[in-house]
């Protein structure tokens, strides 16, 4: 009885703090971008660890103008992943059906590229390559660090973003188009 007591509270307290239900060692593919820091291989999204880029529809500030910096952060993410296939490693499951991973394209690390761009910020990452990218990109004033803008963290908050709702339609927005795409090429 007390080792099925202790086999619930484990899983009460994983399942409570939204910890990983599933860890994959390799996940390998095209792939295409749906933010700044996510990417969908196959029919999986997974975030870029370590790395929190603005919402696709973000904005920022620089030299007094309004510029679309989520939309810059997913444009170049795209531009980094269109060249080939990307292979993501420590890929863990989150519990909201996104999953997280170390990424690269070839030999360029997506997360700390995207970070050396000036188009994202460090969230949590203990690898001290995304600190001296980060560094690197606010010292050269380029990016997200040419002008004004809001954490993306922060940014969610106000604007009462759902985030991962707004993945998982995305989700389903692209493998709609996909089938259709599949649809016509087929007749």
């Amino acid at each position: 009885m007390r080792n099925l007591l202790y086999v619930l509270l484990t899983l009460v307290v994983l399942t409570a703090g939204g910890v990983a239900s599933e860890t994959v060692a390799v996940m390998e593919g095209p792939a295409s971008a749906g933010a700044g820091d996510t990417l969908l291989i196959g029919d999986t999204l997974v975030h870029l660890a370590g790395i929190d880029a603005p919402e696709s529809d973000q904005t920022c500030t620089r030299d007094g103008e309004t510029w679309h910096c989520g939309e810059a952060a997913t444009e170049a993410l795209a531009a980094l992943v269109a060249s080939g296939p990307v292979v993501c490693r420590d890929v863990v499951a989150l519990s909201d059906g996104v999953a997280r991973g170390h990424c690269v394209s070839g030999d360029v690390d997506l997360a700390e590229r995207i970070l050396a761009e000036g188009l994202a910020v460090v969230d949590g990452a203990t690898d001290p390559a995304y600190g001296a990218a980060e560094a690197a990109a606010r010292d050269a004033g380029i990016g997200l660090w040419a002008g004004e803008f809001m954490v993306p963290s922060r940014w969610r908050e106000v604007a009462g973003c759902s985030c991962s709702a707004r993945k998982k339609a995305y989700l389903e927005g692209f493998l709609s188009r996909k089938q259709a795409d599949e649809a016509v090429t087929a007749n």
